[in-house]
């Protein structure tokens, strides 16, 4: 039986012991999984990240930015969203649940390598790593302009949570870029911050799990947030034309550069986006 990372050499590495915790924990699969990186993704002791670079034949919303994520496949809470949106269908006939959309999922299965790759993070992100390891660990420079906590995918658990903010902790002080994460799992997100703190340049921004609905701001989070990231599709403008969309979903990279929006505190607290 083959194991998700049973090819990484760990045992060589200051996670050597968390590695190998985190081999022990995973999964085995059917198939062999494809651990080969596209050319501009970095494999740090084990832990994947996606550097986004647009081409000509696909442009990236990130492009210019890096992310850390996990595989949605394996993530109870999005199981339990994508769920609840096919009751929504076999109920009603149609959802509004922005999971029913997801392109995490679609990019998951067109680009196996993706997965797999993320199934590694999922594992080693759920191992109590010490901050001084993180430290450790992105010691190497990195070129990007901003940082996102999952680009492909949700947090699942307070210890991916916690681990997730150690990391933002180290993109704080070591590479010194904008920082951001996406989450509608705020319950998980608020329990790490009581017990981990939140970076200073650290942006947490609640994602709405409806279209075309704002979902309040959970207690739990209501002291981290500092964005809320909602979807609205054309006939809901159309008939609401007090929203305004100031969010193109074409380019992080031109906001960063403008100092706007999701990647810093002092902007707009509602950022809009237009269903694609």
């Amino acid at each position: 039986m083959n194991n998700l990372i049973a090819s990484l050499n760990y045992e060589y590495s200051p996670f050597g012991a968390d590695l190998a915790r985190a081999a022990s924990i995973v999964l085995p699969l059917t198939e062999k999984p494809v651990l080969k990186a596209h050319e501009y993704d970095t494999l740090i002791d084990g832990l994947w990240i996606v550097n986004h670079i647009s081409s000509e034949k696909s442009k990236s919303k990130l492009d210019g930015g890096c992310s850390v994520s996990t595989d949605c496949h394996k993530c109870g809470f999005c199981r339990k969203m994508w769920e609840k949106s096919l009751k929504e269908v076999a109920e009603k006939g149609d959802t509004n649940i922005i999971c029913s959309r997801c392109y995490s999922d679609t990019d998951g299965k067109c680009h196996k390598g993706l997965a797999n790759r993320n199934m590694v993070n999922k594992a080693i992100l759920n191992v109590d790593i010490p901050q001084q390891a993180w430290y450790e660990r992105f010691s190497i420079p990195m070129f990007a302009q901003f940082y996102r906590t999952q680009s492909f995918g949700e947090t699942d658990t307070v210890m991916e949570a916690r681990n997730f903010i150690r990391i933002h902790r180290v993109i704080e002080r070591v590479w010194a870029i904008p920082n951001a994460t996406w989450s509608k799992n705020s319950p998980v997100w608020g329990k790490a911050f009581r017990l981990e703190g939140k970076p200073d340049s650290m942006v947490y921004v609640q994602s709405s799990p409806r279209i075309n609905v704002r979902t309040p701001i959970a207690p739990c989070i209501k002291d981290y947030c500092d964005h809320r990231f909602t979807v609205f599709d054309e006939e809901y403008l159309r008939n609401h034309p007090e929203i305004k969309i100031n969010c193109g979903g074409r380019s992080c990279k031109e906001c960063v550069e403008h100092g706007k929006r999701c990647y810093f505190r002092n902007t707009e607290f509602d950022i809009n986006e237009k269903l694609k």
